[in-house]
């Protein structure tokens, strides 16, 4: 019988890691969006300093990936690693980097690692977001939807979408924003690759929603919000379902979207516009034990 040994490699470019892993992250792309979304923008502009990419080998086929864009970002996991794999990277990145941030990766995955993480390095961890992913590959019209019109964002909503880009980021995710930075971004991007809707109701922009990320069939739909005022009118469906449209007219077979998986609202309001809920995805972040007290 023969014994095959999983096998770890670590690459110094995305020219080396990607035509590697992206047939095997394509196998699920929705799982990996995020990892494949990242890995096609680094190779087009460029690599950053400091990213860390790594696949574990089983024979000849990849069974597992990992990837962190750079310092300040957590690390991605692939879908469903065996064990094994999530120790050889946990032993290989604390070489590579001992102050890791984070992780993000389906939700058993994502313990398994923090845990692993806390045991080599010391360090205490927290789960900071409870995600759910669900994928779209069909819109489905809200039944009752609100009066107005979707439309592109343009120069003259900076200065709104800067403040509700910040209100998303403190309220979504518990984090500071460099919003000016995302949304001068999204209004200068190519559509092809990003772009950012509002909803126009009464001549009042009332909500937004982003397409980004793009995968070889799909888009990541993200950073819906509608400011607490003008909640409970069916806007933010009617954005979600604009832009998700707006995808599919691209040529992408499906959209990708995360929710709060403590928000019932948002869960239930994208099923109705249909999407389908495709796995649970926690973020950890690691931190001293100094650090906990100070907080």
């Amino acid at each position: 019988m023969t014994i095959v040994t999983l096998r770890l490699r670590r690459y110094d470019t995305i020219e080396a890691f990607w035509p590697l892993a992206e047939s095997f992250l394509l196998r699920r792309e929705a799982e990996h969006n995020i990892i494949l979304g990242l890995s096609a923008a680094l190779l087009r502009r460029g690599q950053e300093s400091g990213a860390y990419m790594a696949t574990v080998d089983d024979g000849d086929a990849i069974v597992a990936a990992a990837l962190r864009t750079d310092p300040e970002h957590e690390v991605l996991l692939s879908y469903d690693p065996p064990p094994d794999a999530v120790a050889m990277i946990v032993d290989d990145l604390y070489q590579f980097d001992p102050w890791l941030v984070g992780v993000t990766a389906d939700a058993a995955d994502a313990l398994a690692f923090a845990q692993a993480w806390a045991r080599i390095s010391g360090r205490q961890f927290r789960r900071i977001t409870a995600m759910r992913l669900y994928k779209l590959d069909a819109v489905h019209p809200p039944q009752q939807p609100p009066t107005g019109y979707a439309r592109v964002a343009a120069a003259q909503d900076r200065d709104l979408l800067i403040a509700w880009t910040s209100s998303f980021y403190n309220e979504a995710l518990g984090e500071e924003a460099r919003a000016a930075e995302i949304v001068d971004q999204m209004l200068a991007s190519d559509p092809a690759e990003r772009g950012l809707c509002v909803w126009i109701d009464g001549g009042q922009v009332v909500s937004m929603a982003v397409y980004t990320g793009p995968t070889q069939n799909g888009m990541r739909v993200a950073m819906v919000y509608t400011p607490p005022e003008l909640r409970g009118r069916g806007y933010a469906s009617a954005c979600t379902a604009a832009v998700s449209q707006i995808v599919l007219d691209r040529g992408k077979q499906f959209c990708f979207l995360y929710t709060d998986q403590l928000n019932p609202t948002s869960n239930h309001i994208y099923q109705q516009i249909g999407y389908v809920p495709v796995s649970d995805v926690d973020r950890y972040r690691f931190h001293d034990r100094a650090d906990k007290d100070k907080a």
